[in-house]
C-alpha cells in the first residue's frame, strides 16, 4: 500500500509539473501570439500612416502622378491628375481611359492625349520621355515633360505603368522669351541682325544649290533723326512699328523684314528667279513698292507724318568666296549710293560703288589725323575794289594729302560734315586765321 500510495503521489507530482509545464508553455505561446498581433497592428498603423503620408506628398505635388496596372486600368492617381482629367469625385480605380472618358467631365481630350504614348511604352519596354500639350478645364493649355515606366513581372508579364508628368509652361514660355529676345527686336518683334545672319546664310546655300537668284535690300528711313528730335523718341517708336508693319505687308511669307538698328531694316527676298534679268526686275518692282508704301503718309496719335526711305540693292549668290559681310556692305553702300541721289530712290549695287565707298571711307580715316599731323594748309584771297585797293581777304582751306597731294574742299568738307568733323575743321581755321590777322597786325600796326 505504502508503495502503491508513493507510486500514485510520484505519478500526480509527475502531472501536476506536466500541467504546470503545460499552462506556462501556453501562456508563454498567447504571450507571443499577443505580441504577433500587437506587432502586426503597429506594422499596419504605420503602413497606414506611412501611405497616408505619401497621398498627402503625392496630393501636394502639382505634376501629373499616376498608376496602372497591366491591363491599362488606373489604380492611383494624385489630387493633380484627377483634376487635371476632370476626374475629381469619380471612381476611376480599374477603370481603363477608354471607360472614364464616358465618366468624366469635358475635358476628355486631354485623358485621351495622355494615355495615347501607353502603347509605345510597353512595346518600348523601357521608360519614355515625352512633351505633351494638354488642355485645362480651364480652357487653357499646359505644357507637360512626361515620364512613363512599364513594370513587369519576373516571367515577363506585365505589372504596371506609372506615370510622372511635370508641368513645364511656364519654362517654355521663359525659353520662348529667351529666345526672341536674342533672334527678335524687343521694339518691332521682328527678325534681328543675328537671325537675319543665320537666315541669310541658309538662303545662299539653297540658291546656290537651287541655281536661285535672290535678293537682299537695306531701307532707310530718310531724315528719321530729324523727326526723332522734334516729335521725340516716343514719336520715333511708333512710326518704326508702323513702317516694319508696311514692310511686312509688301513682301512673300517666305522673306524676311528685319531690323538691323536705328531706322534701317534689311529685307531677305531668296529665290526670285534663275535667270538675272528677271530677279533684277522682281527686286526692283518689290523695292519700288516698299518705297512708295512708305511714302504714303503715316497718321500715328491724330498726325500725320511723312517718310521717304532709300533703298540700297544687291543679289546674291556672288562668288564661292563671298562672306555674309560681304553682301551687307554691298546693300549698305548702294543704299548710301541712293542717299547721294537725293534719298527717296532705289539703288542697285555695282562694284564701282563699292571702290567710291572704299575710297571714301579711306579719306574719311585720313582726314581724322589730317588736323594732328599738319597737312591742313589755310591760304588767304585778297579781296580788292574797283580802284584794286585790298580791302579784306577770304581764307580757303586745303588739305594737303601725303598721297594724294593737294585735295580741294569739296572733296572733304561734305566728309566732315557726315562724320562730325567739320566742327574741329572749323576750329582750326578760326585760330589760324585769328593768328594771321594778329601776324598782320603787329607787321602794320596803322
Amino acid at each position: 500500500v505504502d508503495q502503491r500510495t508513493r507510486e500514485a503521489t510520484r505519478a500526480q507530482a509527475s502531472l501536476r509539473n506536466a500541467l504546470i509545464v503545460g499552462v506556462l508553455v501556453q501562456f508563454v505561446v498567447i504571450l507571443l501570439l499577443i505580441f504577433n498581433v500587437i506587432r502586426k497592428r503597429c506594422a499596419t498603423a504605420a503602413l497606414a500612416q506611412r501611405e497616408r503620408q505619401l497621398k498627402t506628398l503625392i496630393d501636394a505635388m502639382p505634376d501629373i502622378i499616376r498608376f496602372k496596372d497591366g491591363s491599362g486600368r488606373w489604380q492611383q492617381a494624385n489630387r493633380f491628375a484627377l483634376r487635371l482629367f476632370g476626374l475629381e469625385g469619380v471612381d476611376y480605380r480599374n477603370r481603363t481611359d477608354a471607360e472614364l472618358v464616358a465618366r468624366q467631365g469635358p475635358n476628355h481630350e486631354a485623358l485621351l492625349e495622355d494615355g495615347r504614348p501607353d502603347a509605345r511604352v510597353w512595346a518600348s519596354a523601357g521608360a519614355i520621355r515625352t512633351e505633351e500639350r494638354l488642355p485645362t478645364p480651364d480652357g487653357g493649355t499646359r505644357i507637360f515633360d512626361t515620364i512613363k515606366v512599364p513594370l513587369f513581372n519576373p516571367d515577363g508579364s506585365r505589372n504596371g505603368l506609372v506615370e510622372i508628368g511635370r508641368d513645364i509652361t511656364e519654362r517654355k514660355h521663359q525659353e520662348s522669351e529667351i529666345e526672341r529676345l536674342a533672334y527678335f527686336d524687343s521694339l518691332t518683334g521682328l527678325p534681328n541682325r543675328r537671325m537675319l545672319l543665320d537666315r541669310l546664310h541658309h538662303a545662299i546655300a539653297l540658291a546656290r544649290r537651287n541655281e536661285q537668284i535672290g535678293a537682299l535690300m537695306f531701307v532707310d528711313l530718310d531724315h528719321f533723326k530729324t523727326l526723332n528730335d522734334a516729335r521725340g523718341h516716343d514719336m520715333g517708336d511708333r512710326l518704326l512699328k508702323a513702317a516694319s508693319a508696311r514692310l511686312i505687308h509688301c513682301l512673300r511669307d517666305s522673306d524676311t523684314v528685319a531690323r538691323f538698328g536705328g531706322d534701317e531694316f534689311v529685307l531677305l527676298l531668296p529665290a526670285l528667279s534663275s535667270e538675272a534679268e528677271a530677279a533684277v526686275d522682281q527686286a526692283r518692282s518689290v523695292a519700288e513698292k516698299i518705297r512708295q508704301t512708305l511714302t504714303n503718309r503715316f497718321e500715328l496719335e491724330g498726325e500725320d507724318i511723312s517718310v521717304s526711305a532709300s533703298i540700297g540693292v544687291t543679289l546674291f549668290p556672288g562668288a564661292e568666296d563671298e562672306r555674309l559681310s560681304d553682301l551687307l556692305k554691298q546693300a549698305d553702300t548702294a543704299m548710301y549710293q541712293a542717299k547721294e541721289a537725293g534719298r527717296n530712290h532705289v539703288c542697285f549695287f555695282e562694284p564701282e560703288m563699292q571702290a567710291r565707298a572704299e575710297a571714301r571711307f579711306a579719306l574719311e580715316a585720313d582726314l581724322r589725323n589730317a588736323i594732328d599731323a599738319r597737312q591742313l594748309r589755310l591760304y588767304l584771297q585778297p579781296q580788292v575794289d574797283c580802284e584794286g585797293t585790298v580791302r579784306s581777304a577770304e581764307a580757303l582751306l586745303r588739305w594737303h594729302h601725303p598721297v594724294h597731294g593737294l585735295i580741294p574742299p569739296g572733296a572733304f568738307i561734305p566728309i566732315a560734315e557726315e562724320t562730325g568733323l567739320i566742327a574741329d575743321l572749323g576750329q582750326w581755321v578760326l585760330r589760324q586765321a585769328c593768328g594771321l590777322l594778329a601776324r598782320a597786325e603787329l607787321a602794320d600796326p596803322g
